[in-house]
């Protein structure tokens, strides 16, 4: 139910110069927490992995979120981890499985913590993961 009325009433953008100047600061501080977490993680330096991230402030959620990719990829098993995390907090907000089929990859498991957990996850799971990152 939480979910639905989410997806009802996306964010306003900001419409003032004051609204856009404040946006902005809160991205930048937000990238400048996602840079300090991924460092302090040391997420780069993993053996057998590619990886990456994506800093976003989620104005819904009054949040800043950093989003970790990593790539593992070995004969026969093609695997890539997603992770949200509450930049600031350190907390775990959701986590994405998917594994290459030969044509793309699949999404093996989605954990929400909380209603978005389902095996296999549905489409209104993967939807909510997704616009984590850009509400």
């Amino acid at each position: 139910m939480l979910f639905r009325s989410l997806m009802q009433s996306p964010p306003q953008k900001p419409q003032t110069d004051t609204e856009r100047l404040v946006a902005l600061q809160l991205s930048k501080e937000c990238r400048d927490a996602g840079d300090k977490y991924w460092q302090r993680g040391g997420y780069a330096n993993q053996p057998g992995f590619m990886a990456d991230y994506l800093t976003h402030y989620n104005r819904q959620e009054s949040k800043c979120f950093i989003r970790t990719v990593q790539l593992k990829d070995e004969p026969g098993n093609k695997t890539m981890f997603m992770m949200i995390l509450d930049a600031v907090e350190g907390s775990l907000i959701a986590s994405r499985m998917s594994k290459y089929d030969g044509n793309e990859y699949v999404t093996v498991q989605l954990d929400g913590y909380g209603e978005h957990k389902h095996d296999p996850p549905t489409k209104e799971d993967m939807s909510w993961f997704d616009n984590l990152m850009v509400r």
